[in-house]
């Protein structure tokens, strides 16, 4: 016998977070950008990656977006305490 099941994605989970429905994430628009990177960070982020399953862009980019990140919370975004 099938029984079929209709789950709602949009549940609350037993902590009483909210959890999003699941969407295909689309493949980003991407553009090359050469970049020069001193021999020691690039020996570095590839022993970090080392038997992971995450290439050398993937790694930078996701440090790229989490200084970011860092910078827009410290209120730093504009430069300020830069010369």
């Amino acid at each position: 016998m099938i029984h079929s099941a209709h789950y709602n994605f949009n549940t609350v989970c037993n902590a009483g977070c909210v959890m999003k429905k699941f969407k295909i994430p689309k493949v980003p628009v991407s553009a090359t950008k050469s970049v020069r990177f001193p021999v020691d960070v690039i020996e570095q982020v590839e022993a970090a990656i080392r038997g992971k399953d995450c290439t050398f862009t993937a790694f930078v980019v996701e440090a790229v977006r989490v200084a970011l990140e860092n910078l827009e919370e410290d209120g730093d975004a504009e430069g300020e305490g830069h010369p």
